[in-house]
């Protein structure tokens, strides 16, 4: 019976080896992952912060397009009204040329000037920027829009 209970205890030591030895490694393993864990969420904390910048930046260029987009639409806006902003200028140029030529050929029985002047009998000849061509009792003269009184001045558009 002494050689079943040495053999008890021999056996009963070397299960506790093992377990404490099991346990030692098991310690280890845990420390390692412990480490590997710290190691980990520091890659992940990484990725995450790229994951974050990387999604300010899709939404910066997100803003940048939305931004052309406007900014074409404001060009586009610019060129239709640069374009109807010619054509109003035409179309007065026209209107201003129409009221010019309607005094062309007419006649007028007295055309007082700015400086106090008066002619008798004043045929228009020609109307155009520089002023009036006018045909009077002594011949041709020329009628600057600074001479011309104020009312037929704005009539003829030389007051802009």
């Amino acid at each position: 019976m002494k050689n079943f209970i040495a053999l008890l205890i021999f056996a009963a030591g070397g299960t506790a080896w093992y377990f404490y030895h099991q346990y030692s490694e098991a310690k280890a393993l845990n420390a390692d992952y412990a480490k590997n864990l710290a190691v980990q969420e520091q890659g992940v904390a990484a990725r995450r912060a790229e994951i974050q910048a990387y999604a300010q930046l899709l939404d910066l260029q997100n803003k940048v397009q939305a931004k052309k987009a406007e900014v074409n639409e404001v060009v586009a806006s610019d060129k239709k009204l640069q374009e109807e902003l010619n054509r109003l200028r035409k179309e007065k140029v026209a209107i201003i040329l129409a009221a010019r030529q309607s005094y062309m050929g007419q006649t007028l029985p007295e055309l007082v000037l700015a400086d106090g002047r008066k002619l008798q009998t004043v045929r228009v000849l020609k109307v155009d920027d520089s002023g009036l061509s006018v045909i009077v009792p002594s011949g041709v003269q020329k009628i600057s829009p600074e001479e011309l009184p104020e009312e037929l001045r704005h009539r003829l558009h030389y007051s802009q």
